[in-house]
């Protein structure tokens, strides 16, 4: 070994374990954020959190694998994890049908759609029925 040579110290744990903490406890406060938003009808203010919440799921993706000796320190924050992850599957849920809601409702505006008995959309009509000259 030569004596002139600095030795380089291992990367310190606790801060990567401090950071994966810091960007789930912000996923978790931006979800929740998100799903008063969608309780609000507020499709501005989701606009502008996607971006928010994107961002801070691609530094989670990126971050480096902790080394072995943090794996046990990860224990208390799978359930946090796992909150973050049902918090997002039901905002998604909840887009998807707002979303097939609004595709509904254009196509009875725009009369492409067929109603049956009941009275609920069912299908689009033949193109050639579905414009007016």
């Amino acid at each position: 070994m030569n004596p002139e040579a600095t030795p380089i110290p291992p990367p310190a744990p606790a801060p990567a374990l401090d950071e994966v903490r810091g960007l789930l406890e912000q996923l978790e406060a931006t979800l929740a954020e998100e799903t008063a938003l969608l309780d609000a009808d507020d499709a501005d203010g989701l606009v502008r959190l996607v971006e928010h919440k994107d961002t801070l799921c691609q530094r989670l993706a990126r971050h480096p694998a902790l080394a072995p000796e943090q794996q046990a320190a990860l224990a208390p924050l799978e359930a946090l994890l796992r909150s973050c992850q049902q918090r997002n599957q039901d905002n998604g849920a909840r887009i998807a049908a707002r979303r097939a809601q609004v595709r509904d409702r254009m196509q009875q505006l725009d009369g492409s759609g067929t109603y049956g008995a009941n009275g609920a959309l069912q299908g689009r009509r033949p193109a050639s029925l579905s414009h007016r000259a």
